[in-house]
């Protein structure tokens, strides 16, 4: 990849009954200011009308959609990422807000950092309904190399990054794990890559709604045990 070249990413939204918020997610990507984007949606097995809302803009030639029978979200991811063509992969919730000028400031971090193959991480915001005071988790400057352990106790969500295809051809998402999944691929990610920090406001928001997966805490604490042991075997 030249980097003076028009660069393209692949933008993968695995999703799970997300009918009454995919669709402006869609619309977001749609009008990216920058245009060199493909759009992959992996409805985990939804039992909505994800697909009826999906269907309305899978005329468009950039935006593919798949269905697969309910395997969690790093089983979808994985199954995004292998069949995408970009040069970048970036990872968005299906629930979440973004900017126009989102894949445009990656763009320009990954240009300004002139690595083609790195990871990249950037702050993200949080809204939450009938309040003033919205919540940004700062993304962490790292100098490179890093240490791996420094994950254990900085939040770097999946939505916060965006990986060359050619680290992303070599790690996969574990699919045994559905809660810190993302912490456990930079874990071993950085053992051999960088993690860049692109400065500026964020372009990514989380909506806070009571359907938010993360919010669902009566098997979360076992899941993300079980997580931190399979972490600490590879370590």
């Amino acid at each position: 990849l030249n980097l003076k070249s028009k660069m393209k990413f692949s933008v993968i939204i695995p999703t799970y009954n997300r009918a009454n918020f995919i669709g402006q997610t869609i619309l977001d990507i749609i009008n990216q200011s920058y245009d060199n984007w493909e759009l992959i949606i992996i409805d985990d097995g939804s039992t909505d009308n994800t697909k009826e809302v999906v269907s309305k803009f899978t005329h468009n030639k950039n935006i593919q959609y798949y269905f697969q029978e309910n395997s969690e979200r790093s089983i979808a991811r994985n199954y995004g990422i292998k069949n995408a063509k970009g040069d970048f992969v970036c990872f968005v919730d299906s629930d979440e807000k973004v900017h126009n000028d989102h894949l445009s400031k990656i763009k320009n971090g990954i240009e300004l950092n002139n690595d083609k193959i790195g990871v990249y991480n950037y702050d993200i915001g949080f809204e939450f309904k009938n309040s003033e005071q919205n919540y940004i988790r700062k993304g962490v400057f790292f100098e490179n190399p890093i240490h791996p352990s420094i994950l254990l106790s900085k939040i770097i969500g999946t939505p916060q990054l965006c990986i060359s295809k050619e680290i992303m051809n070599e790690y996969l998402f574990d699919p045994e794990i559905t809660i810190g999944e993302d912490m456990e691929l930079l874990f071993r990610i950085t053992t051999k890559f960088p993690i860049f920090y692109v400065e500026g406001e964020p372009t990514i928001f989380e909506i806070e709604h009571e359907h938010r997966s993360v919010n669902n805490r009566s098997v979360s604490s076992e899941k993300q045990l079980f997580t931190l042991k399979k972490m600490f075997a590879k370590g």
